[in-house]
């Protein structure tokens, strides 16, 4: 009996250790891989090429085009422990996706991402709701709120302007800005009137999960609302976008420091720290898109603060002892994720 028992421990010793081998070259491949980059391009004419260039794609797995070339996403793939099944077309997914095509189709003169690009452009200038919103199709719960289905979030309006700005530069057809001048709407509005902006502040703060009282203050979803207004300021001149950019830098510079955890960014501010929020930890795909986003701000508007919290997160992300844990952390998540999932497709 004992001679079985030493057998079956060496066999759970073998699988640990070449599970534990495996988490810790996944988690050495994240930390290595870009999330992203401010290239000079991006710099010397950010309304073309976009603030920034994209790198992972987080989510990849889930995302397919559809027979028109329309980005789906496809809910049972996502690496969401609240996830739903089916597939949709979520106008977040269409945006970021349509922003890589068009860079595509600008460093590369891809033919394909031009029309990939357009083909995502037009959806979004056909699919917006009659209140300016691009309407986010499956509910959600954050930290105990339910987003009812068709939910509108500051995420999709920052993203839809950039598409349809870039689109109004490619085809000089003036319906994209008119779409696009309607997307504004919800920016101006608080939560409570529909809207998706919490002033705070001075300032508003452009919620991704417009929730109340406090806002969800999510800061990637407002940073990429942030570079939507510019882009549609740039394009339009309309005074509503730069007073919006103007307010929401505010916003950001009220709430910028409460990002910093000393050792790591967060991700949102919103609610009791746990484990299912992370105890708001960015995982390390956000680590890194915080300090590209700040970095591109900082060439946007000049201001030195913003590059002085891309240096700190990029650094907390290079050398902080938060990261031993964090990348094998994050790691094993989306593996137990993935075993969820696989044992939901049976009985």
């Amino acid at each position: 009996m004992f001679k079985h028992w030493r057998k079956y421990l060496a066999w759970l010793f073998a699988v640990v250790f070449i599970y534990a081998v495996t988490l810790a070259y996944r988690s050495w491949n994240i930390h290595r891989t870009s999330n992203g980059a401010v290239q000079l391009e991006n710099q010397q004419d950010p309304f073309t090429y976009y603030a920034f260039t994209f790198g992972h794609v987080k989510e990849k797995a889930a995302i397919a085009l559809d027979s028109t070339l329309v980005y789906t996403v496809d809910y049972g793939r996502i690496k969401s422990w609240n996830n739903h099944s089916g597939r949709y077309y979520n106008p977040v997914t269409i945006a970021l996706n349509a922003l890589r095509a068009w860079q595509d189709f600008q460093y590369n003169q891809s033919a394909q991402g031009r029309a990939i690009f357009l083909a995502n452009a037009r959806w979004l200038r056909d699919h917006q709701t009659t209140t300016g919103s691009w309407s986010i199709p499956c509910s959600n719960v954050v930290e105990g709120q339910v987003l009812k289905a068709n939910w509108t979030s500051a995420l999709s309006q920052g993203l839809g302007l950039s598409v349809l700005c870039r689109a109004w530069h490619l085809e000089k057809d003036s319906n994209y800005l008119f779409v696009a001048e309607k997307a504004l709407l919800p920016l101006a509005k608080s939560i409570d009137l529909g809207g998706v902006a919490f002033a705070t502040g001075g300032g508003l703060f452009f919620e991704e999960y417009p929730v109340g009282p406090q806002g969800s203050h999510v800061l990637n979803g407002h940073l990429y609302t942030l570079f939507g207004l510019y882009d549609y300021w740039q394009a339009s001149q309309s005074s509503l976008a730069g007073h919006l950019f103007a307010m929401g830098l505010k916003g950001l510079d009220q709430h910028l420091p409460e990002f910093d955890a000393g050792t790591w960014s967060r991700y949102s501010l919103l609610g009791e720290a746990n484990w299912r929020n992370h105890y708001h930890y960015s995982s390390p795909w956000y680590q890194k898109l915080h300090a590209t986003q700040l970095q591109a701000l900082a060439h946007l508007t000049g201001e030195i603060r913003y590059q002085q919290y891309a240096e700190r997160f990029r650094n907390q992300h290079q050398k902080s002892p938060v990261a031993w844990g964090l990348f094998p952390a994050y790691v094993a998540y989306t593996d137990l994720v993935r075993c969820r999932q696989l044992l939901s497709f049976y009985p």
